[in-house]
């Protein structure tokens, strides 16, 4: 392994090394930060910008999540992942991906009661059928 891409790997292991073990210090934190933050910085110029991905990014706020809730080990994030999928269904192209997120939402939360504020006796029955199929398919 090439010395630059061995010293670029070392600053993501020394790193999680520190923000894993059973006792974090603040120096640890220190470190860990620095380490991670360079590492981040120093991704693209090793790797590409097109390689640089969220999950990269995201390495720059584990100091912080372990300030909040303690070594890495000790919780799980894997609860959030489930959201993924229903984040996914909420987007139908490359553009204005924020916006299209923030109106499946407000229909996931306003569609159900407006549909049961509108369904009364005159509506009809293929009707009723509808609005409550179109509700289900944001509820799901």
């Amino acid at each position: 392994m090439p010395d630059d891409i061995f010293k670029h790997y070392a600053l993501l292991v020394n790193g999680i090394a520190r923000l894993t073990k059973s006792k974090i210090t603040d120096h640890d934190l220190e470190e860990a930060e620095n380490s991670l933050q360079r590492f981040c910085s120093l991704f693209p110029d090793i790797y590409g910008r097109t390689k640089q991905t969220m999950n990269i990014h995201l390495l720059t706020h584990l100091t912080d999540v372990c300030r909040m809730y303690g070594p890495l080990y000790e919780y799980s994030c894997f609860g959030f992942e489930s959201m993924n999928s229903f984040l996914k269904r909420m987007v139908h192209g490359s553009r204005f991906v924020n916006s299209q997120i923030s109106f499946a939402v407000g229909m996931a939360k306003g569609l159900p009661s407006l549909v049961n504020n509108i369904i009364d006796e005159s509506v009809s029955p293929k009707t009723k059928k509808l609005l409550k199929r179109l509700t289900s398919k944001f509820l799901r």
